[in-house]
């Protein structure tokens, strides 16, 4: 595990912005929306396919009882990267019923909450383990999502209504890859027809 970590954390570093001194900000959530190790529509490089392989060999040193959840946890989180930390809240999510307290501690983090860069793996936790909450901590973190701005309620509502709600509105930054130069200087037909 620690091999194939050092290789991701090699790799990500051709990620980084170039004009930040950031060593933790990888910009992960931009170039890997997602952390499940699923594709999600766009071309992959070879830091995706470490990603995938990390968070696969992790999820599985859960399933398979080599790692105890928390010890997973603070492994990834140690390796000093946003992209680990987001790997981190994953196997979290995933594996929620072995460590109820580590769940809920994470959910009840203010500071996550409030950071864009975990929207996507925060916000899938909540989703599937808001009920691990007592009352009163599912109080805490309803009333922080209506404090979110409140302005705003009015027009998303209006958006909803006219467009209907988003796949996937915990994503902060969806890549759309383009191949080419545009359009090309003839069509199939085009070429077709020349002899």
């Amino acid at each position: 595990m620690e091999w194939s970590c050092d290789l991701l954390k090699k790799a990500v570093s051709y990620h980084s912005r170039p004009d930040s001194n950031d060593e933790f900000d990888d910009i992960s959530y931009v170039w890997r929306p997602l952390v499940e190790s699923q594709r999600w529509g766009h071309a992959a490089d070879i830091t995706d396919s470490i990603v995938t392989a990390v968070c696969e060999l992790s999820e599985q040193m859960v399933r398979d009882g080599v790692w105890p959840l928390s010890k997973a946890v603070e492994f990834l989180e140690s390796k000093g990267k946003l992209i680990f930390s987001r790997l981190a809240l994953h196997l979290i999510r995933v594996f929620a019923e072995q460590d109820v307290e580590l769940a809920r501690r994470k959910m009840l983090d203010r500071a996550l909450f409030d950071d864009y860069r975990y929207r996507h793996e925060y916000a899938m936790l909540l989703k599937e383990r808001f009920c691990m909450l007592r009352p009163e901590e599912q109080h805490t973190i309803l009333s922080w999502i209506e404090s979110l701005f409140p302005e705003r309620q009015d027009r998303y509502k209006a958006l909803v209504d006219e467009f209907g709600y988003p796949k996937y509105a915990d994503v902060t930054h969806w890549p759309k890859v383009r191949w080419g130069g545009g359009e090309p200087p003839k069509t199939a037909e085009q070429l077709a027809a020349m002899d």
